[in-house]
């Protein structure tokens, strides 16, 4: 074995010390730049995401179209870590100035909750090309390119509220009272009937178009003359008239259903108003499913302009509680009821009803 001299031993492990700490003083140096350089340039943050809402003239309470409203917009904010706001107006001419203060505030997208403020969201939305809106219970033709219509297949409740009363029915016989002879009246009217028919082919639906929204005593007087034909459950539709149809037929004992809002909660004063007891149930839209999507598809950056359609398959549309007459109602009755509404998720029921005009194809 050759022998090495110790001074060239100790003269090596010197230059490896002398190495190592070069090879320190770069890696400190190294950090410190690269420190510096993230300290002088931080990532740039993103725009905090801002949600309003403009609610129509009227009540905001349990089961309105407003409440829901509120309540959609209000889970979807708080879920995604977005501020929330609402504007209140009490008449039509406060609708514009409210969607405007929202547009002037910077809210990142704008919800009218109702067809009313249809017209003014056009106006707004032409000046704010950078935000979007939504308008519940309309759609906009020609589409606008940042304005999102968010609509209902009121024909797909109403089938599954007639199928209810076609089952529940003693007299065989029911009646539809509804206000305007209009598309979305229309959809709510055939769709009940279609349903009744569909499991009762022996029942009769029988029902009338009072022509007007708001005409409470013809809204009355058609409901007497249903009863007195043998209807022992009313359907009411469109408004003032359609709930004071379903009043007089439920202070009179017989049962009722109610259309796009639960009744029992709104027309029924959440059962403290008389003949809450004999409201079977109602064919609501839930406004709250529709706005909570509209402004999850914003947030995520799928937002599409055009029209929103919120049915069976997407949790859309349904049916009320059935609140005070829950033991009523059969097991039978309410499992042939999840049939029918998986049916019509799944495509496997049509209501053949038109969504242009309401009429049945």
């Amino acid at each position: 074995m050759i022998a090495v001299p110790t001074r060239i031993i100790q003269q090596l492990a010197e230059g490896k010390k002398q190495k190592m700490r070069c090879m320190l003083r770069f890696l400190l140096l190294a950090s410190f730049f690269l420190s510096a350089c993230l300290s002088v340039s931080p990532a740039p943050q993103p725009a905090p995401i801002k949600i309003g809402l403009v609610v129509m003239p009227g009540p905001i309470s349990d089961g309105t179209l407003n409440q829901l409203a509120i309540s959609g917009a209000r889970s979807a904010a708080e879920a995604n870590g977005a501020e929330f706001a609402f504007r209140e107006t009490s008449s039509p001419r406060d609708i514009e100035p409210a969607i405007e203060s929202l547009a002037t505030e910077g809210f990142t997208h704008i919800v009218v909750a109702g067809p009313l403020g249809a017209d003014a969201t056009a106006l707004v939305a032409a000046g704010n090309p950078s935000l979007t809106f939504s308008v519940v219970n309309y759609s906009f033709d020609p589409a606008i390119p940042n304005v999102q219509g968010l609509i209902f297949r009121e024909d797909q409740s109403a089938y599954l509220a007639g199928a209810l009363a076609g089952m529940f029915s003693r007299s065989k016989i029911v009646g539809v009272v509804a206000g305007r002879d209009v598309p979305r009246v229309r959809k709510y009217r055939n769709g009940f009937e279609r349903g009744v028919n569909a499991v009762c082919p022996a029942c009769a639906a029988i029902g009338v178009y009072v022509n007007s929204a708001s005409d409470r005593a013809g809204g009355t007087m058609a409901a007497k003359r249903q009863i007195a034909a043998g209807a022992d459950i009313i359907f009411g539709v469109d408004g003032e008239t359609g709930e004071a149809a379903i009043v007089l037929a439920a202070r009179q004992g017989f049962y009722v259903i109610g259309a796009e809002t639960d009744a029992y909660l709104t027309t029924f004063a959440g059962g403290s108003a008389p003949g809450a007891d004999r409201v079977l149930t109602s064919a609501i839209n839930r406004a709250d499913v529709a706005v909570r999507a509209s402004i999850e598809a914003r947030l995520r950056g799928s937002f599409d302009s055009g029209t929103f359609v919120s049915d069976a398959s997407n949790g859309g549309i349904g049916l009320a509680p059935f609140h005070a007459l829950e033991a009523s109602i059969p097991a039978a009755t309410v499992a042939r009821l999840a049939g029918i509404a998986a049916g019509l998720a799944h495509g496997s029921i049509d209501t053949h009803i038109d969504q242009a005009t309401g009429a049945v194809k």
